[in-house]
């Protein structure tokens, strides 16, 4: 038995019963639903799957419903996606990006973003992958210089670090939408995406609470409730930490829009900082995002990845997740038996850090 519990993210390649009573029997102790991808037909799909499986292995298999939030995505782009270089001049267009144009131009799903974003500032694609600059903009567009290129495919994020966006709630209107459909599966827990503050977990509490009592009586709501994973990616979270940690039941250290927000070289610190704080407060500590990266498309990780995953379990990481490398990854099952056996082997040893 190891301590240290395993999330994994469900997609594509993980979403049939049998692939996840693979993963569960491989060491996956909780499943992830992300509702940035997928309809509700397919989540509904992985959730009576998850349920069949727990029942059959006897083994309780608790679900995570990951909200999007306030994410900036990119919009719909054709299925071989889309390569730019660096030099080119492109834009991001909140309207019809089909028109005939000489420049390419790519649909973003935020409407506010040109009239929020100021020349001169980034704009950072698929956590930081892709870097631009803003050269100018109106009402609908922002037109950009590409200073990091790369390949771009439907609904990659977007972070605008030099940017305050102002007109974008925590708690989205898709985001109460899919609480609307996915509270009557009953989940067992709800993240919510970039918290700012303790008032972003009241709000996303009462939404809750004020949709089940449609349906249930308040002895009932309380067996029902889920729990609430309060995830650390953005400057606002880092700076409301210890007034986020005391309302969340857990707390998760999204090192993906974390890194792009704050600067990769602060996340180290900030991770340990989140594990302790957590644990301060008698709350668990998540570490998510690329721990086995590599084996999206390689049997093998990196030892750099092994490292992390050691050094998630010397902190005292409570979970650790794994996100494409289970959802869409090539090697899903023999990833998290990876993970397993690493963690294990940590385990047999006393925390070399305390």
């Amino acid at each position: 038995m190891k301590k240290t519990k395993i999330i994994c993210t469900l997609g594509p390649k993980s979403d049939s019963k049998t692939e996840i009573k693979r993963l569960v029997q491989a060491g996956m102790d909780i499943g992830r639903l992300n509702f940035s991808h997928g309809n509700y037909e397919h989540h509904a799909k992985m959730i009576h799957s998850i349920r069949k499986v727990s029942k059959e292995l006897k083994k309780e298999i608790p679900i995570i419903v990951d909200l999007q939030g306030p994410k900036i995505r990119l919009g719909k782009i054709s299925d071989r996606g889309l390569t730019i270089k660096r030099g080119q001049i492109i834009v991001l267009t909140t309207h019809n990006a089909n028109r005939k144009s000489q420049i390419i131009k790519i649909p973003i799903q935020y409407n506010s973003l040109p009239s929020e974003i100021k020349t001169g500032e980034s704009i950072l694609i698929d956590d930081g992958l892709i870097e631009l600059l803003v050269l100018s903009k109106n009402k609908t567009d922002i037109k950009c210089k590409v200073i990091i290129g790369g390949k771009i495919s439907s609904n990659k994020g977007i972070n605008v670090p030099d940017t305050n966006l102002k007109k974008i709630s925590t708690i989205t209107n898709k985001d109460k939408e899919d609480l609307k459909f996915v509270l009557k599966f009953h989940p067992e827990y709800v993240a919510l995406s970039f918290t700012k503050n303790a008032q972003d977990i009241a709000d996303l509490k009462k939404f809750i609470e004020k949709e089940l009592m449609l349906t249930y009586n308040a002895q009932q709501i309380k067996k029902k409730l889920p729990k609430i994973i309060a995830k650390i990616e953005c400057q606002q979270g880092v700076n409301h930490l210890e007034e986020i940690t005391e309302v969340a039941d857990e707390l998760m250290v999204a090192r993906g829009d974390l890194a792009v927000e704050v600067g990769d070289e602060k996340v180290p610190i900030l991770q340990q900082k989140i594990i302790n704080l957590s644990h301060k407060y008698g709350k668990t500590a998540i570490v998510a995002t690329q721990m086995l990266s590599s084996m999206v498309n390689n049997p093998r990780p990196t030892r750099a990845e092994v490292s992390d995953i050691a050094t998630a379990v010397f902190e005292n990481a409570d979970k650790i997740m794994l996100s494409n490398e289970s959802s869409v990854g090539k090697f899903a099952v023999k990833a998290v038996q990876i993970m397993t056996k690493t963690i294990k082997e940590v385990e047999k040893y006393d925390n070399p850090w305390r």
